[in-house]
């Protein structure tokens, strides 16, 4: 595992309360292998800012896949019900602390812990509708209708007070 780190600065409000607009996050450098879900990521993008900077994007890790040789990263916003798909090769590291008064809290730490819930019970719910459906379609329809169900379960608003470490 890497020491290495970098300052990222929050330019959007897609993560609060947890990591508040134009706050900044230290993010310890480090591979697919060391994140897991529950954890606060940051990978690169594809897109630049207007300065011409490349963009970061910090997200909540929700869980983890293989498909075709390459490890890939699903993840999700505190504001948003989707998911989102990132690669290893875009991982940049993992956030472990937040420059601002505001920091993650007793709160936050029980998101944390419904994501890995979360993460949990999606394995054995992917492994029997896949050996029970004998139509993909309809595997996959099945799917994103449990992941739906369940996101809507585990990404309740939750209270924010101001605590010291992440």
């Amino acid at each position: 595992m890497s020491s290495q780190t970098s300052c990222f600065k929050i330019i959007s409000g897609c993560m609060e309360p947890v990591l508040p607009l134009n706050s900044s996050v230290i993010v310890r450098h480090a591979g697919a292998h060391d994140l897991k879900a529950g954890d606060i990521a940051a990978f690169k993008t594809r897109r630049t800012s207007a300065s011409g900077s490349d963009i970061v994007e910090v997200h909540w890790v929700t869980g983890r896949f293989r498909f075709s040789e390459k490890t890939y990263f699903l993840h999700s916003a505190n504001n948003a019900p989707s998911l989102g798909i990132f690669s290893a090769d875009e991982l940049i590291g993992k956030v472990i602390l937040l420059k601002n008064e505001s920091l993650l809290t007793a709160a936050d730490c029980r998101l944390s812990l419904r994501m890995k819930i979360f993460s949990l019970l999606l394995s054995p719910v992917c492994a029997i509708s896949a050996v029970f459906a004998r139509k993909p379609k309809k595997s996959g329809r099945i799917f994103l209708k449990i992941l739906r169900f369940t996101q809507l379960l585990f990404f309740l608003p939750f209270s924010h007070k101001k605590g010291t470490v992440l």
